[in-house]
């Protein structure tokens, strides 16, 4: 069956909540025809136009300087390649990085609702939102920490003869912050949406992380116990890929380590350059999260896609590992702090460095 990303799908879940694809009708684009596709991250982590995907013929892609090779050029659609052109420069086609993206360029978007995680996806990431919501709502009404923080809430503490004990905790807590208590639910708004994005990112990586580590010992046990162990050449090819993969991997379990702990916030002795020290963190590494769980994320799809029960040929295993596995996994380790020589990477836990 093919797929038509259309207007009238636009904020299908599926998409709305990915990290890997977008559909061009969530953007400001004029073509009727080119509204139709949509971007996609491939398994070379590389972004595309996706014409059309189905289950009997594939995926159709194109580069964005391609278009005219498929739609009628005329000044229009010049303009959209041009917006197209800076979406495909991002790391990642999630939420988080696309708003950053199209505040950066610029582009306002009509359809902003998809620019927002779904309500469903919202409820599954409340776990790790409850790491900054309960010591907050503990901070504001003490022991009792199942009131709702939203902004609202909020609100409506300051008002007149309602949670006396909550206003002056918040007034403690605007002053700390230097700002009003006008200001304050904003703020904390703006916070907890940085958050929000961490959180995301941290999801999907646990949701990978096994299917990352069931991958990997697959093509081992294949590399080490299969007809290959005796080619030299296939055996570079596995470790090479066993070390990106490690070494992605690594960086972001340590990044994600590490910020977890730096956002343990303290409510009653926070200040604002305590909070800006939190808030600075998550937004200098949300491109290499981004980039990382994308990518990781893209290659585990395309495993599953062709090896749905972690069987298979090994030399069918060996061409996947080149063929698919491998293309850009380099270019994506080398993008991230702390490494320029991907051929020196290690898995030896102890010697996973934070830098």
């Amino acid at each position: 069956m093919v797929s038509d990303f259309s207007t009238s799908q636009r904020i299908d879940l599926a998409d709305q909540d990915t990290i890997h694809t977008l559909p061009t009708s969530a953007l400001p684009i004029r073509d009727v025809g080119l509204r139709r596709t949509r971007l996609i991250k491939n398994v070379r982590l590389e972004t595309r136009v996706e014409l059309y995907a189905g289950s009997d013929i594939g995926s159709g892609q194109i580069l964005v300087e391609d278009i005219p090779d498929h739609f009628q050029e005329d000044e229009c659609l010049r303009l959209d390649m041009a917006l197209l052109s800076k979406i495909a420069e991002l790391p990642s086609l999630d939420f988080y990085t696309l708003r950053w993206g199209l505040r950066k360029h610029s582009i306002e978007v009509d359809c902003i609702d998809y620019f927002k995680l779904s309500n469903e996806k919202l409820v599954e990431l409340q776990p790790f939102m409850d790491r900054i919501t309960r010591p907050l709502s503990k901070f504001l009404y003490g022991s009792d920490s199942s009131k709702s923080l939203e902004k609202n809430t909020l609100v409506a503490s300051r008002q007149k003869g309602t949670g006396q004990a909550a206003r002056g905790k918040l007034k403690k807590l605007s002053e700390s912050l230097l700002i009003s208590m006008d200001e304050l639910p904003g703020y904390l708004e703006r916070f907890g949406d940085v958050y929000l994005a961490f959180s995301y990112f941290e999801s999907y990586f646990q949701e990978n992380e096994p299917k990352v580590n069931k991958m990997k010992s697959w093509a081992n046990e294949v590399a080490q116990y299969s007809h290959l162990k005796n080619d030299q050449m296939a055996r570079e090819t596995f470790s090479q890929a066993d070390q990106l993969v490690g070494y992605i991997y690594a960086f972001l379990e340590q990044r994600f380590e590490r910020l977890a702990r730096i956002a343990n916030v303290d409510w009653e002795t926070i200040d604002i350059s305590g909070l800006q020290k939190i808030q600075n963190g998550m937004e200098v590494n949300q491109s290499y999260l981004a980039s990382g769980v994308c990518g990781l994320a893209v290659k585990v799809y395309e495993w599953e896609k062709k090896f749905p029960t972690a069987t298979g040929s090994p030399d069918r295993c060996l061409d996947f590992i080149a063929s698919d596995l491998m293309p850009g996994l380099n270019e994506l380790a080398r993008s991230l702090p702390g490494n320029k020589n991907t051929r020196a990477l290690r898995l030896d836990r102890t010697e996973r460095a934070w830098t």
